[in-house]
């Protein structure tokens, strides 16, 4: 079924399916080990073809039973996902109705919620407006995966505070290297480095520069050091390079110290990460990836359909509405092709042509509006008293 889904147009896909048809009946023979293998690990559960409301239906009566529902939430991804049958792929299906949506879902809730049996049921919030009120008060586990909110809701929440293991928190911590001082002047002669940090350390910095933000989790976790100072962390995800999609990198979150000196310090980490060093980096550290890292992309939500941040840097890609009245941002560009030193001199040229241009001043060379320095008492040439 997963092989009809696939298309020879990308590029992950063909070399999967090259590889399948080149000795096909030793990779089902894999295929078949493992799932005598797993069958062996869940002895006692049983598979029936049978329609899902039917069989909820009838377990929902049993108090001893204990029931867990994913169901689809939209319309026609089965009809998708078996679309292979009956023209690749040939079998004796039972025949059960699709589970419709619209007109099931309800029923599915009302079955559930009402049961004798223990019923847990995963949700996600509808279209931003919050959970099904059928589900209200219900939700037992939450989180947010996707951009969107999702949860498991159960008829009788208070048991499963005995029986749910609660995920334990990510130990933060600082590493070794200092924070860049507030006023620490950043020169050509300065140097950057990107090095991998636990996510742990990642969150620390996250959350002592921008508050708590729930969960952003990545692939890698960085921080970038300026002359040896910490200037920032981000999140990396590779997975489209590596799967062989395409040569896209993906950055989660990216966050910089705050400075009294450089009021746009958050220009020079995306200058950083986004230049040629950085794209070979990421590279060293993915040496099974079937193609080269050669496209950066981040996304933000904001109340505006354009951020300016980095502009000159990034290119906006596309911007969307959302239904809070933010706007969901998506922004790319080539990596750049200029060394860790070249972007600091970019940053720093940055600096000198809106200094230039505004006549206010952003960090580079001295301050024009600082005050002077006390000039020094010298001393008075004059005859000495006799």
């Amino acid at each position: 079924m997963k092989l009809s889904q696939w298309t020879r147009e990308k590029h992950f896909h063909r070399v999967m399916m090259e590889e399948l048809e080149r000795d096909p009946e030793r990779y089902i023979q894999q295929l078949s080990e493992k799932a005598w293998a797993m069958a062996e690990k869940n002895k006692g559960i049983s598979f029936e073809g049978r329609d899902m409301l039917e069989h909820i239906t009838e377990a929902a009566s049993d108090p001893s039973a204990i029931i867990y529902c994913n169901p689809p939430f939209w319309s026609g991804g089965y009809e998708k996902m078996f679309q292979a049958v009956g023209t690749s792929i040939l079998w004796k299906d039972p025949k059960v109705p699709y589970f419709e949506v619209k007109t099931h879902l309800d029923t599915l809730y009302e079955t559930m919620m009402g049961s004798e049996a223990l019923s847990l049921l995963y949700r996600y919030a509808d279209n931003g407006s919050g959970i099904h009120p059928l589900l209200e008060g219900k939700s037992v586990f939450g989180n947010q995966a996707g951009g969107r909110d999702e949860f498991v809701c159960a008829n009788r929440p208070p048991e499963l505070e005995m029986v749910v293991q609660h995920r334990s928190d990510t130990e933060v911590a600082p590493m070794g290297a200092p924070m860049l001082p507030p006023d620490y002047e950043i020169t050509e002669d300065s140097r950057a480095a990107i090095q991998p940090i636990t996510r742990g350390q990642a969150f620390y910095y996250r959350d002592l520069w921008a508050h708590k933000l729930g969960t952003t989790r990545s692939e890698w976790y960085f921080v970038v050091l300026i002359d040896g100072y910490v200037l920032g962390v981000f999140g990396m995800m590779f997975n489209r390079v590596i799967t062989g999609q395409n040569g896209e990198v993906f950055e989660v979150f990216g966050f910089n110290c705050p400075s009294d000196r450089y009021p746009r310090l958050n220009r020079l980490l995306m200058r950083v990460i986004t230049c040629r060093d950085a794209a070979a980096y990421y590279q060293s550290l993915i040496p099974s990836a079937l193609l080269e890292v050669d496209y950066f992309k981040t996304a933000c939500i904001a109340d505006v359909p354009d951020v300016k941040a980095n502009r000159g840097i990034l290119k906006r890609l596309w911007s969307k509405p959302r239904p809070d009245g933010r706007h969901h941002i998506m922004y790319g560009t080539p990596f750049h092709d200029v060394s860790y030193q070249g972007a600091i001199r970019k940053w720093l040229d940055d600096l000198k042509r809106q200094q230039k241009a505004t006549g206010r001043w952003f960090g580079y060379g001295p301050d024009p509006n600082a005050p002077a320095e006390p000039a020094e008492a010298q001393p008075v040439e004059g005859k000495a008293e006799e």
